[in-house]
């Protein structure tokens, strides 16, 4: 069992996955983690470019890695809560934490939340800086945490920061009851997290937001359809 589990779902990432993974391994060889056993798992959400061969470059490398990787994908993309759902099932740790392939938060971020293990089940980042942001998706970003906070009354404002850490037995006991597979994902996860009364903690992060982007209008459909399903079982 590891120590430690970091999901990494990808969707079309052939062109930036080995400089985060190098960026990855470099972070976790510091000797602030010597003693913890960490693995990377890149999961390949039906990436329509090279991505599934890239991730298969990297798995072959990894005995000369300071961390195990390990590697999963499958055809038909799904989404990203498809994808961490996935990615746990590949390795059994004592917690497990996800960020997106672009690396849009620091590093260290792994360091604050694994120092916070024993005190909360989830520990959810919330974004503090909005670097480089749209106008229009800063505006659709505080749009959503307003609705979701207004439908679910969830104990975290932030709920889609792309950086979270959770415990073995939220992956044991609250996995197997997900059935969100896209961006609603973490607002059924804090939702579950909450309703079995567990710690949950936040935690601000710095955040970049990069130039490309894959969430589509669509995307934002489905996640207003998903809030308002979520919300009719949470009562």
């Amino acid at each position: 069992m590891y120590d430690y589990a970091i999901i990494i779902p990808c969707f079309n990432e052939a062109q930036g996955i080995q400089n985060t993974h190098a960026q990855l391994c470099e972070f976790f060889a510091q000797p602030e983690w010597r003693g913890c056993s960490v693995a990377l798992v890149y999961v390949n959400d039906g990436s329509t470019d090279t991505t599934d061969a890239t991730l298969t470059e990297l798995s072959g490398a990894s005995e000369h890695a300071a961390v195990a990787v390990f590697t999963h994908s499958y055809p038909v993309n799904r989404g990203k809560g498809a994808a961490i759902r996935e990615g746990v099932q590949q390795v059994d740790a004592s917690h497990y934490a996800f960020i997106d392939a672009d690396l849009a938060f620091p590093l260290s971020t792994f360091a604050q939340m694994y120092a916070l293990r024993d005190s909360a089940d989830l520990i959810a980042g919330q974004r503090t800086e909005l670097r480089s942001a749209r106008r229009m998706r800063w505006a659709i970003s505080r749009v959503i945490q307003s609705l979701t906070s207004w439908l679910l009354h969830l104990p975290v404002r932030d709920t889609q920061c792309g950086i979270k850490q959770f415990s073995r037995r939220v992956v044991t006991t609250l996995f197997p009851q997900l059935t969100e597979e896209r961006f609603a994902f973490d607002v059924e996860l804090i939702a579950r997290v909450r309703q079995q009364e567990w710690p949950i903690a936040t935690l601000p992060v710095p955040f970049r937001y990069h130039s490309h982007s894959s969430v589509r209008f669509v995307d934002g459909l489905r996640f207003l359809v998903s809030l308002l399903r979520l919300s009719r079982h949470s009562h």
